[in-house]
């Protein structure tokens, strides 16, 4: 069988050759709708990152608030004096442990 290549037959095979490019595109393409599913995806992580990243800041605040001099709060001084620094208060007693040795 013979393949006439009128106008309609080229019209026709063109047409369908570049629907077929453009369905393609829209579905897989750099900025088709699979790109858009992915990148929707990353955007909600983003943003619960962000919202936990806020979250700790406002707790690091809040802590630097309660180290300034007018609002000084002398039991978080004496935590943060017995965990970082390793300081006692002299009253206290301490017994240091011996880690076991393999």
């Amino acid at each position: 069988m013979l393949i006439k290549f009128t106008k309609t037959n080229i019209l026709t095979t063109l047409i369908l050759v570049l629907s077929l490019y453009f369905i393609y595109h829209t579905i897989i393409g750099q900025r088709g709708i699979l790109a858009l599913m992915d990148l929707t995806g990353e955007v909600e992580n983003l943003q619960r990152e962000i919202e936990d990243i806020r979250a700790e800041r406002l707790l690091l605040d809040h802590k630097v608030n309660l180290l300034k001099s007018e609002s000084l709060d002398l039991d978080l001084v004496e935590q943060q004096a017995k965990e970082v620094l390793g300081l006692a208060d002299p009253k206290e007693e301490v017994i240091l442990l011996e880690k076991d040795k393999k």
